[in-house]
């Protein structure tokens, strides 16, 4: 784990879902790092910038991997398209 500020931008196709796949991270217990989106800029191409306190880079991939999986689940149940 580093103790180090780490801030990252992300390009997504929808910015509530990227809220609530940050929101059900933080709330699992096994992750290690809480993240935050601290900017929004929503436009033909959605963007966001997180950032956190301390960090890994297994944790984001974990966050990567947490936005794809709701994706794909959202988009079975209709509720998405890309």
């Amino acid at each position: 784990m580093i103790n180090k500020k780490l801030e990252f931008k992300v390009l997504v196709m929808d910015l509530d879902i990227l809220e609530k796949a940050v929101e059900m991270y933080n709330l699992d217990p096994t992750s290690n790092v809480k993240f935050q989106i601290i900017n929004e800029i929503e436009d033909s191409l959605n963007s966001a910038t997180i950032q956190s306190d301390k960090y890994n880079i297994e944790e984001v991939f974990r966050l990567g991997y947490r936005l794809a999986d709701l994706e794909n689940y959202l988009q079975n149940k209709g509720e998405f398209d890309w």
